[in-house]
């Protein structure tokens, strides 16, 4: 084309029925190599018309900009040296924790997390985002990435310096956040930090004079409804009444000002079917009705109450995967399924428990295998010895026929996906040493177009060294297969 014309415009009058009819690649990449191509081979007259249509173009999509980009020099100049790169990812951090989408946000905690291990500066800039009156989910979620930093008195050290414990006692109202500085502090008390006593003694101020509920009968709101199962938790735990719905209610419509409530719900339902085509309840809302109960129930709990009330509405994983992290993981699920061979033994390994999602044949499976103690099919549970991915692992809902208490694997800040851990009366009976037992965690690749980037790979596994199995167990054992939360098969041993 180029050799028929040297006319800019004519080539692009060529090209353009090709680019309206190309469905493989986004036409924005094809215009973006097109400018780029036509523009090495172009006048400089040529290359101004480009860069002109090129930043109208820009101008349509974002607005008038000018606003911002003084504002920006402003702020630029008044800056210190030193400290405007950290403050400003950490600002920009905030606002993708904040995304509509949800893999987004995930990436962002992920940066987060590991910010806040591997480069202790940021400490002092995320510890008053952690514990303040944000109502977005970012201070939730670096609150949980402040809590899974292994803890030593240098980390208590460095939130002491930072954070005005008299201004969070009076000024922090919300019931997750603060009962995390109250751990935080209990850990720094038991090595005996004189600071974190005095922080404690402080924070402890607020339990002091805290107001019993008076049970009432109410409905879930309308717009509350995508916190069912932790408004029943509420309820039967005594925390819900018409004074709090109330209070969670005023927060609501202050949030969402000037919109009516049902409104900003319909916005948030517009934004999350934009960026994920998803029509389940959107995670944004979600998060602030999180948000507006939480600070709801401050003035009614005790500090054991703060604690359940902020680990049943946690939003992250509070299990650190890192030591069960495995890197190149070589999942085993494809092979069963094109060999129509499925076994639990791998590569020296016999499951307990493995729990996958991931894409086969375009699609994004759920698959999961999990061993249970058992004379036959029907004597298996439908659901027992599992623990949600963000809670801390427990063997609460462990049946004697369970081998292990295993995650239910939802979406969940820093891994949805935690090792299941092998059952007490499982390890006794088999006397099977721990030395024998793996956890593991992966992660790996992509799935773009109808996923949205969500991860081709993710799962975990609980196994036993073939060998100490097969010399360990005596009893009959049954793997139940699930696909998609379906059970379609049984594997039995013995």
């Amino acid at each position: 084309m180029a050799q028929t014309t040297d006319s800019v415009p004519e080539i692009v009058k060529l090209f353009s029925s090709l680019i309206l009819n190309e469905t493989n690649t986004q036409r924005w990449q094809i215009a973006e190599g097109l400018v780029d191509w036509l523009g090495k081979r172009s006048s400089h007259d040529i290359q101004n018309k480009l860069l002109k249509y090129t930043i109208e173009h820009i101008n349509i999509i974002v607005g008038d900009t000018s606003e911002y980009i003084t504002s920006y020099t402003k702020e630029k100049s008044n800056n210190k040296v030193g400290s405007s790169l950290e403050e400003s990812l950490t600002q920009l951090l905030c606002h993708t924790l904040n995304h509509p989408a949800w893999l987004r946000r995930e990436k962002a905690a992920e940066l987060t997390s590991w910010l806040s291990k591997s480069y202790p500066s940021f400490i002092k800039f995320f510890s008053p985002k952690a514990f303040s009156m944000d109502s977005g989910s970012h201070s939730d979620i670096i609150c949980g990435a402040i809590e899974l930093i292994p803890f030593n008195l240098k980390l208590w050290d460095q939130l002491a310096d930072t954070l005005d414990f008299e201004s969070i006692l009076n000024n922090c109202r919300h019931t997750g956040r603060y009962s995390v500085l109250t751990k935080l502090a209990n850990k720094a008390v038991i090595q005996e930090s004189q600071s974190a006593q005095d922080a404690l003694n402080i924070l402890r101020h607020r339990f002091n004079k805290y107001n019993s509920l008076n049970h009432d009968e109410i409905e879930l709101p309308e717009w509350a409804e995508t916190i069912k199962y932790e408004w029943d938790k509420l309820v039967q735990y005594g925390a819900i009444n018409n004074e709090v719905v109330a209070k969670a209610e005023k927060m609501m419509r202050e949030i969402c000002s000037p919109l009516p409530i049902e409104k900003a719900l319909e916005l948030e339902e517009l934004l999350a079917e934009g960026y994920s085509s998803s029509t389940t309840p959107p995670q944004r809302w979600k998060d602030k009705v999180f948000y507006v109960f939480q600070v709801a129930l401050t003035d009614n709990a005790s500090e054991k109450n703060y604690e359940y009330i902020g680990s049943l509405f946690r939003q992250y994983n509070p299990n650190s995967l890192t030591k069960e992290r495995i890197i190149n993981f070589n999942s085993p699920v494809d092979k069963w399924f094109k060999s129509n061979k499925i076994t639990p033994v791998h590569e020296g390994k016999v499951y307990l428990d493995y729990c996958e999602r991931l894409l086969l044949e375009g699609e994004l499976k759920f698959v999961r295998l999990t061993a249970y103690i058992a004379e036959s099919q029907q004597s298996i549970p439908l659901i027992s010895g599992r623990f949600l991915s963000t809670e801390q692992i427990n063997q609460s809902s462990v049946s004697d026929l369970d081998t292990c208490a295993n995650v239910v694997a939802n979406p969940a800040y820093f891994g949805g996906f935690t090792p299941a851990n092998p059952a007490y009366h499982f390890m006794q009976i088999t006397n099977i040493n721990s030395s024998d037992i793996t956890r593991g965690y992966w992660k790996s690749g992509r799935v773009l177009d109808d996923y949205k980037g969500a991860p081709m790979n993710e799962g975990c596994f609980l196994a036993i060294n073939e060998k100490s199995f097969y010399r360990a167990i005596n009893t009959n054992i049954i793997w139940r297969l699930e696909i998609d939360f379906k059970t379609v098969a049984h594997i039995t041993y013995n």
